[in-house]
């Protein structure tokens, strides 16, 4: 890929497209080398893995735009503005940095997608356009229910409280219960001044195999089609 050997100032997607790339070999790195201790290194990792998808929608839309001379907010902004838009689901537009959900994303996406094909196949005929695939929006539904503002696994706590708890490995247990804990990896006891146990904590496995998966599937197909869009519409660039 040629843009990948060029000064991002250079590059028709303002850099998103590399950057994307970074994380996303950073978090496959990170995950070959994790080891499933007491931390929860997942949430790093799957932050990594998470924004890589953000970001490589990001640089299609910036990519469709300006190769498919697309102007934004119905005409009013040139398809090659300085900051490209995104429009969210109420027909509102905003600067593409500011925008976070990878839902919304994902929807303008398929937008640009759908209502351009044939300009897709004029401009790239060796691409694969027929490029949806029918899993996503499940995928992109399970992530917006955790983590519809990129939080969950930046913050302790979001707003989203109901799932909050799913991302820590210790939990807190009544001391009267502690004995049916042993099995897990390891308990620690708080005892007063008189010896008396008073508090009990015991770390579990955490469970997010669901998002876990939909994000690396995401991580994985955006990563594609984005080599495709470069190599084919962008001529590697």
């Amino acid at each position: 890929m040629k843009y990948m050997m060029t000064d991002i100032a250079t590059h028709i997607d303002l850099g998103f497209g590399v950057t994307a790339s970074n994380f996303r070999q950073t978090a496959l790195f990170l995950d070959e080398n994790y080891d499933d201790s007491i931390y929860t290194g997942e949430m790093p990792i799957l932050y990594l893995y998470r924004h890589s998808v953000e970001l490589f929608l990001k640089s299609l839309i910036t990519i469709f735009h300006r190769k498919l001379e697309l102007p934004y907010k119905d005409g009013e902004v040139a398809f090659d503005n300085d900051l490209p838009l995104i429009k969210s689901e109420k027909n509102q537009w905003r600067e593409i940095t500011k925008c976070h959900d990878i839902s919304t994303l994902y929807r303008y996406y398929l937008q640009l997608i759908e209502n351009n094909k044939s300009l897709l196949v004029e401009k790239a005929p060796k691409g694969d356009w027929n490029i949806i695939n029918p899993d996503n929006q499940r995928y992109v539904d399970l992530i917006k229910g955790y983590d519809f503002d990129s939080t969950f696994f930046r913050y302790p706590f979001t707003k989203n409280k109901n799932v909050d708890s799913k991302k820590f490995g210790v939990k807190k247990v009544d001391p009267k219960d502690v004995l049916n804990q042993f099995k897990s990896k390891s308990t620690l006891l708080i005892f007063n001044d008189d010896e008396e146990l008073v508090q009990a904590h015991v770390s579990t496995k955490v469970d997010l195999k669901d998002i876990t998966n939909a994000i690396k599937e995401l991580s994985f197909y955006f990563n594609c089609i984005h080599a495709m869009t470069r190599a084919t519409l962008c001529d590697h660039w």
